[in-house]
């Protein structure tokens, strides 16, 4: 069996591939309930690089499909607004070379947790950034004042400055468990705020991460990077950074992945409020 991890981010520039090492197969119980080993192949994707034949394929099978985008305003209409209204586009110009002319793009997913603005993102959508703007749903857009993040657990944070911005919950002290019903919003894909409903499958250890990840059975696209997973309390327990790609009775499945809202504590206490 194959697995494949990707980091959900859109951007310019290929990216590299780095294989992984094979762990023995655990059972199907075990798979359930929690996996322990990650069997992966890790692949950081480029996505201006899917002009090749075989990776333009595989980017086409992911295209969010009309019943999900059907499923997503349904979604809208049920949840709290405050939830949608924080989170937020991220566009990013990096340092990194365009083959096309000019600096590299990039944009990604992220959510306020602040009023005055402190935005929660990964470390791979800021990575080798010189400028970044983080644009509400309601239009209003911010240049970001100052950024650091930590590439161990893969997360970031964005300070703005700004005043009464809408912000959401974090419940860092409770990890959910396998079945638990789960809720993702992101901006994959040029989408505005897909929702995307789905439930814990497990945990899975990824090499080089010191922290066990979220294993979401939902489907997470390229921009997904930085999404907020809300529990069934409306409360952040977790931040998108990828997608695994596993292939069960020959057809590919894609399953979130996910970094326990937690590991986010030490950088948001590096961030007072002033």
């Amino acid at each position: 069996m194959t697995e494949e991890l990707n980091w959900e981010e859109e951007q310019a520039g290929a990216g590299d591939e780095f294989p992984g090492e094979e762990t023995p197969a655990l059972s199907e119980d075990g798979k359930r309930r929690a996996w322990l080993r990650l069997v992966a192949l890790i692949t950081v994707i480029g996505f201006a690089a899917m002009v090749a034949g075989p990776v333009w394929h595989a980017f086409q099978a992911r295209l969010p499909s009309a019943e999900l985008i059907q499923g997503s305003q349904q979604w809208k209409e049920q949840i709290d607004r405050e939830l949608l209204a924080a989170v937020v586009r991220i566009q990013v110009i990096s340092g990194e070379w365009d083959p096309a002319g000019g600096s590299g793009q990039k944009s990604g997913t992220g959510f306020n947790v602040r009023r005055d603005g402190l935005i929660i993102t990964n470390h791979h959508v800021i990575e080798g950034a010189r400028s970044i703007t983080v644009t509400f749903p309601d239009g209003r857009r911010y240049r970001a004042k100052s950024w650091n993040g930590d590439p161990d657990y893969d997360l970031a944070v964005i300070r703005l400055v700004a005043d009464g911005l809408p912000a959401v919950t974090l419940n860092p002290e409770a990890l959910p468990a396998p079945g638990d019903a789960l809720l993702v919003i992101g901006n994959p894909m040029g989408l505005n705020q897909l929702v995307v409903a789905g439930a814990l499958e497990g945990y899975v250890w990824v090499r080089e991460m010191p922290a066990a990840w979220l294993c979401i059975d939902a489907p997470v696209f390229p921009g997904n990077s930085g999404s907020p997973v809300f529990d069934a309390q409306g409360q952040v327990v977790a931040v998108v950074c990828g997608s695994l790609r596993r292939e069960e009775k020959g057809e590919e499945k894609y399953y979130g992945l996910a970094v326990p809202v937690r590991e986010v504590l030490g950088l948001l206490e590096e961030n007072p409020r002033p």
